[in-house]
């Protein structure tokens, strides 16, 4: 305990190591299951002491341990049980940790198909110390859809003049059905529509390289803000790249790039 603290014989003092040391050890204390542990300090300076000296006295006031009796889970409907009774780390027999309420929190959220995630004790002002804990959790919105525009290119492998590349507006809809199958996975349909002015394009004067046979790319880009969520608010954004070669009529070859980042606020 000592060496948490942080404080030893000969360091010098300051008032302003209380709300750290305070921190420290109810930290320790309510993850261990003492929720109605309290601390507080004394400060007594140390007579004809040169330089001066105070001396410090910590008071610990445990109160009783609660440990879990068992774990009970609901609210879900679509969701599969196991798929929330691994994301768990509170377990029957062990103390009720803050931290270990804190940490199921965090992995269940990540889940991302949960729009609320409550942990608490039945019967929190009970004097009994083995406590049922009910893991609740709110299925959130399972449908989304997003609308984005980008472009499409190509080139062409006659070389007849230097008309060799074509651009065209594109647009893309996806529509995402989170949780698909109740294993806090996703179904994605996706469609793409563009403007086709009818020509075609051919190769550019010199660049041979890309004249050996048919290529097609498409860029896009997508940004989305989810608030549905209760908790916290996500931004998406995602960008991908594609290029797709021609080998025959009836074989391609695809080449693409994808980035996403999520920002949870």
């Amino acid at each position: 305990m000592l060496g948490v603290i942080g404080s030893s014989e000969g360091q010098p003092y300051s008032d302003s190591i209380f709300p750290r040391i305070v921190t420290t050890i109810l930290a320790l204390y309510y993850d261990q299951g003492f929720s109605d542990a309290r601390f507080s300090a004394d400060v007594e300076k140390v007579p004809s002491s040169d330089p001066p000296r105070v001396r410090l006295k910590y008071h610990i006031m445990e109160g009783p341990q609660v440990l879990v009796a068992r774990v009970l889970l609901g609210g879900y409907e679509h969701t599969r049980r196991g798929i929330i009774a691994r994301q768990v780390g509170i377990r029957a027999g062990q103390p009720l940790s803050e931290g270990a309420v804190v940490e199921t929190q965090r992995k269940l959220y990540n889940l991302g198909i949960f729009s609320r995630v409550t942990i608490a004790p039945q019967n929190p002002e009970g004097t009994n110390t083995q406590k049922t804990v009910v893991v609740m959790v709110d299925e959130g919105q399972t449908l989304h859809s997003g609308l984005w525009p980008g472009f499409r290119g190509a080139a062409s492998g006659k070389r007849r003049d230097r008309h060799g590349l074509s651009a065209a507006p594109r647009a893309i809809l996806e529509i995402t059905k989170a949780n698909f199958t109740g294993r806090a996975d996703a179904a994605f349909l996706q469609g793409a529509g563009e403007h086709d002015s009818g020509a075609r394009p051919d190769c550019l004067h010199g660049a041979q390289l890309f004249c050996l046979a048919q290529f097609q790319s498409a860029a896009d880009r997508f940004f989305e803000k989810v608030r549905n969520i209760q908790t916290f608010t996500s931004r998406q954004y995602q960008a991908s790249v594609q290029l797709t070669q021609k080998l025959s009529s009836t074989s391609s070859m695809l080449y693409r790039y994808a980035y996403r980042k999520v920002i949870r606020f």
